[in-house]
């Protein structure tokens, strides 16, 4: 069975360029612009992961985050956060959070690091 990932970017660009390469691996994507777009997608399915950008229009990333672990049938969603965050430490810092795997900072991760993450943490 493929794993299932809902992208999460407001970027339109972005977020295509990055379905796009999930599905090359192998892994069926769906995509949402921003956190309440992507909390309608999540009562109708359930992804394996959960790639999420943080700052995003309408509702961010933190605000998703926190939506999420209150809700249990999502709580155990594993979450990728990718951000555009200058300091990596901050970022870190920002995203402690129980469904938080790994954090990427956009401009200094390679694509082998994020689909490594995503194998180790997509059931």
């Amino acid at each position: 069975m493929t794993s299932r990932i809902l992208v999460i970017e407001d970027d339109a660009a972005s977020r295509h360029l990055i379905a796009r390469l999930l599905r090359h691996q192998g892994y069926e994507t769906l995509s949402a612009g921003n956190g309440e777009q992507a909390l309608r997608m999540l009562s109708f399915m359930k992804p394996a992961l959960i790639l999420l950008d943080l700052m995003m229009p309408v509702m961010d990333g933190m605000e998703f985050l926190k939506i999420l672990q209150k809700n249990y049938q999502w709580a155990n969603v594993p979450v990728i956060v990718w951000t555009a965050t200058v300091s990596e430490s901050q970022s870190i810092r920002k995203v402690r959070h129980p469904g938080v795997k790994d954090c990427f900072i956009k401009s200094a991760f390679t694509l082998d690091q994020l689909y490594t993450s995503i194998r180790r943490h997509a059931a």
